[in-house]
């Protein structure tokens, strides 16, 4: 998961003209939904309901739907990239290479590459650390959790079929693993003689 500074870098560096609108509205998307690389890429136009400010998708890992929040920071990112500087395509899906013909992104690289261009430029990562949309998926999952989101809605956010899948993030929460290790500490232990 990302440190508040490391987050804040990030931020930093989407606020400027260093990154282009297609690949800022891709790490929003990423750091404020946790979705997939996979699903990003397989965005389409239709898949924005621009009314009722959410995104339905069936997710290609599962093939369930999944509905997110249209949140400001991630629409405003969307009608940027759309509005000024997506190419002029007949093609459903929201994000294209800018060199002709603009076929849709499709390769996961696509994503990771995006991810770890702004790490590059916020000075994040630059080691052999974990990184990509997966890195920003666990970040999405370990700050719901260190707000006290249910693992249920946590799991149902992040699309998992299966609840114990959110199980993995619960080892994120430093704070909440110390104070239960801390709390063992203080439960009196009887010791049983041995005859």
């Amino acid at each position: 998961m990302l440190t508040l500074e490391e987050e804040q870098s990030i931020w930093d560096v989407l606020k400027t003209d260093a990154v282009s609108s297609r690949d800022k509205a891709i790490m929003v998307l990423a750091l404020l939904t946790g979705i997939r690389a996979v699903d990003i890429l397989n965005l389409k136009l239709g898949d924005i309901d621009w009314q009722g400010d959410i995104i339905h998708i069936f997710q290609q890992k599962t093939n369930k739907p999944l509905v997110l929040p249209l949140l400001p920071a991630i629409g405003n990112a969307l009608v940027r990239y759309i509005m000024n500087d997506r190419p002029e395509s007949d093609s459903p899906y929201v994000f294209l290479s800018y060199n002709a013909p603009h076929q849709p992104l499709k390769e996961h690289s696509a994503c990771y590459a995006i991810v770890t261009k702004i790490f590059a430029r916020a000075g994040v990562r630059s080691g052999n650390e974990l990184k990509g949309t997966r890195l920003l998926r666990h970040h999405v999952a370990s700050k719901m959790l260190r707000k006290g989101v249910a693992v249920q809605a946590i799991s149902s956010t992040l699309g998992h079929v299966k609840p114990d899948s959110t199980d993995i993030y619960l080892t994120t929460d430093e704070e909440k693993l110390r104070d239960c290790a801390s709390t063992l500490s203080i439960i009196p232990m009887k010791v049983r003689e041995l005859q």
